[in-house]
């Protein structure tokens, strides 16, 4: 929790968070206010949501523009979005079909089977690996129970 990386006087546990954190990440943290408990307790929030709850709308709006007429700025907005450089990182290369799965492994001659490592059914590529796999499937319900099925008729990348 965010609170932990607080000492007792309120102030940033630099040596605690650097352990953590690549250093311009812990730079970012401590040019922060550090939280207060009398704000109440941490929670996740959406930002792409007035009331901070995710949606799948926004989400999808975000995924929608980044390969807009103005994909640019929709690249701008993601890289300037304050959640874990990892995610804008993995959504990037998701997005420029550069994720290296078995598919694309086989295509570069580093394996002989592009054969899904978990069903072992089918070749795993983008698709497969986040809407195909039964196992996909099984996180999709875990991670948004309330959301629509991950199938749907449009490739991975829209």
């Amino acid at each position: 929790m965010v609170a932990d990386m607080v000492t007792a006087e309120g102030e940033w546990n630099v040596p605690l968070i650097a352990q953590f954190l690549p250093a311009d990440s812990l730079l970012q943290v401590v040019g922060m206010p550090p939280p207060k408990e009398d704000l109440g307790e941490d929670t996740f929030v959406w930002g792409l949501e007035p009331k901070g709850c995710f949606s799948l709308k926004s989400a999808y709006q975000l995924a929608a523009d980044i390969d807009g007429e103005d994909g640019r700025t929709s690249w701008r907005k993601l890289w300037r979005w304050p959640d874990p450089s990892r995610v804008r990182n993995f959504l990037w290369i998701a997005a420029h079909g550069a994720l290296l799965t078995n598919e694309e492994r086989r295509r570069r001659h580093l394996t002989a089977t592009s054969i899904c490592a978990r069903c072992k059914a089918d070749s795993e590529d983008a698709e497969h690996v986040f809407r195909l796999c039964p196992f996909a499937n099984q996180v999709w319900e875990l991670a948004l129970p309330q959301a629509a099925h991950p199938h749907d008729t449009r490739p991975f990348k829209d």
